[in-house]
């Protein structure tokens, strides 16, 4: 259980591979020093390149990992406002499924989990980047990862198609998600930060 007296506002930054998550986050983490930053960690992870290599072997490990890398991070936190750009277990495990890396068995065990650390944390604002999988894949390709190089269109396009899927299923999604386009501007981000922190401090 979250143990902080006033639950924290935990803004989640999700978007597929290469939408620009750790961009936003690198500007709004000099924009709002005042913010706890819990980078996605991708140079410490010990199972990414594993993954990438043999999906069908590593996929649940890695998932399991980044639910509690998570999960984990968040509990470090003592301030009121928490700044993330980690990707969402559930649309990767539907990913993996349905490019039949998962099993149905080991997809709903994955399924269960992350409902149980999902109850048991404050609910989120989603910042979510809206990036065209084609200009994913180009810049995935020029940043030089060598263990994204051979990442393919079809992963990037069920990636973008679940992440839609699950912004369009949120609940009260004005409340709840902040759409972020190419030509969105990050001044607008910086505002719609401040309406955040003023409607907690008036619940």
């Amino acid at each position: 259980m979250y143990m902080h007296f006033k639950q924290p506002n935990i803004i989640r930054i999700i978007g597929n591979i290469g939408s620009g998550k750790s961009t936003l986050l690198n500007f709004l983490k000099k924009e709002r020093p005042d913010y706890f930053i819990l980078d996605e960690p991708v140079e410490t992870n010990p199972l990414l390149d594993l993954y990438y290599k043999e999906p069908e072997k590593w996929g649940m490990h890695l998932q399991v990992f980044m639910e509690d890398a998570y999960y984990q991070g968040l509990q470090e936190s003592k301030k009121d406002n928490i700044l993330t750009d980690f990707g969402l277990t559930r649309v990767f495990t539907q990913t993996l499924h349905k490019q039949g890396f998962l099993d149905t068995k080991r997809f709903e065990m994955l399924k269960i989990i992350s409902n149980k650390y999902e109850v048991s944390l404050p609910k989120p604002i989603y910042f979510y980047i809206m990036t065209e999988p084609k200009i994913c894949l180009k810049r995935i390709k020029s940043r030089g990862r060598i263990c994204e190089q051979n990442i393919k269109l079809d992963y990037l396009k069920d990636l973008d198609f679940f992440y839609k899927e699950f912004i369009e299923n949120q609940k009260n999604p004005s409340r709840h998600v902040l759409n972020i386009s190419v030509n969105f501007k990050y001044s607008r981000i910086l505002e719609y930060l401040e309406i955040i922190e003023s409607d907690r401090i008036k619940k």
